[in-house]
């Protein structure tokens, strides 16, 4: 019989309601005090522990409790100093340790936040944690695969369902502040509690990644779930400086990117598309994402950028120019009040490794009916082969470009098409762009 400890946490709801649809027999959520699981167990109490490891001699145990989710039924009394300390190594360590050394197997959930250093890393990457909570948990980690060698230990990244997140619902936002200095692989929960039950089936121990396959700062990530909930969203930088951490998926591990749950699905065949009375184009760089000024990028970085079809030397990695770059907040405020058949074409002068990357994360080709780079179609802005492309999907409607560049502006005009040129009206922390 399984058991979830901590079932009233954000990804141990779900997964003991997955579990109570897929297994055959009963399955016991423990909650804290008031919780409303069948067992309510204040962790932080010795003697309701011993009950709970007798409980769990030999069975299944998801052990779900996380000190970060203070706000459940958990002890909150505790806010600060050594005493909260001592409370959250008992949830993240002790407690875990104890049912690990009793239970028949135990699955720790555990946080790419064991992990500071910047880049892709692995789950047999050695951790180097750079906060309290980081240290915490990979001593947990440590502490459970000591205990019981047989154990599975699943790290998760910035968790989110189509409803929400840990810390709010969508559905309760009318405007957010997002930061964009941190950035996860956001892991998108029915998914990873899928893969989960998957490991578990099959027997898999020691330590997984559960991680999404996009990585994107919680900024990036609210202006996609905006797209389906309404709400505002602008952009924050803090100032505690956080890793830019980029966790990857173990083998076999495939969750869903953001994109794919929030961008609305769009089917538009021949008949509507020339039935349709307008198409917008809209620009990439300047229209739809912006400078992230925050961030510090090297002398002549953006003066490179801007000469880029003019460059002859080497060019930066593509992974460094796609996060210069965030979304621009006008853009995907007009998007949300776009008709969904309206067409729209993408149209990006630049290399196609970094553009790659943002139709990954921003769902692009989703977005637009058509998407352009110039280096993978062998033609720009304002080509005769780009005009050609572009009326071709309008059909018999209008034609307007909206781009920062005059000259590709004025020749818009020239062929006969409705043009407006973007006009930077913020720049910090993320330039946005404005056009009538």
């Amino acid at each position: 019989m399984p058991l979830v400890v901590g079932a009233d946490t954000f990804l141990g709801s779900r997964l003991a309601r997955e579990l109570a649809r897929h297994t055959p027999g009963p399955v016991t959520t423990v909650t804290g005090p008031g919780g409303g699981g069948a067992l309510e167990v204040d962790l932080h109490s010795d003697e309701a522990l011993a009950v709970l490891l007798a409980r769990v001699h030999g069975q299944t145990v998801y052990y779900c409790a996380d000190s970060a989710e203070l706000g459940g039924s958990f002890p909150t009394t505790v806010s600060s100093g050594t005493g909260r300390g001592e409370w959250a190594r008992r949830i993240d360590v002790a407690v875990p340790r104890d049912l690990a050394r009793v239970a028949g197997q135990l699955i720790y959930l555990s946080t790419d936040r064991v992990f500071a250093q910047e880049g892709p890393v692995h789950a047999d990457a050695e951790p180097r944690p750079g906060s309290p909570y980081g240290d915490l948990k990979l001593e947990g980690e440590r502490a459970v695969l000591s205990a019981a060698p047989g154990a599975l230990v699943v790290r998760v990244s910035a968790p989110f369902d189509d409803d929400g997140t840990p810390t709010h619902s969508f559905a309760a936002l009318h405007t957010f502040e997002a930061a964009d200095n941190e950035t996860a692989a956001p892991s998108y929960a029915p998914d990873v509690i899928r893969s989960l039950l998957g490991l578990v089936g099959r027997g898999d121990r020691g330590v997984r990644h559960l991680t999404g396959p996009t990585r994107l700062s919680d900024y990036d990530l609210h202006q996609l779930a905006s797209l389906r909930w309404g709400f505002d969203v602008t952009p924050a930088v803090t100032s505690r400086r956080e890793p830019m951490r980029e966790p990857v998926p173990s083998p076999g591990v495939r969750l869903r990117a953001p994109a794919d749950v929030f961008v609305p699905r769009r089917t538009r065949d021949a008949r509507s598309r020339a039935a349709a009375t307008r198409l917008t184009v809209f620009d990439c760089v300047g229209v739809v994402l912006g400078r992230r000024t925050w961030k510090e990028v090297g002398d002549g970085f953006w003066d490179s950028q801007d000469a880029w079809g003019a460059r002859t030397g080497p060019l930066p990695e593509a992974d460094f120019v796609a996060d210069a770059y965030g979304p621009n907040p006008y853009f995907w405020r007009a998007l949300r009040a776009m008709p969904l058949d309206q067409p729209r074409v993408l149209a990006n002068n630049g290399p196609l490794a970094s553009f790659g990357i943002w139709e990954r994360r921003y769902g692009f080709p989703q977005i637009f009916d058509l998407v352009i780079n110039s280096e993978r179609e062998g033609y720009s802005k304002p080509s005769p082969a780009f005009f050609s492309q572009v009326a071709s999907v309008a059909g018999a409607g209008a034609i307007t470009l909206i781009d920062d560049t005059e000259d590709i502006v004025r020749a818009a005009r020239r062929h006969g098409w409705g043009a407006a040129r973007s006009t930077l009206v913020s720049t910090w922390p993320v330039e946005e762009y404005q056009w009538e």
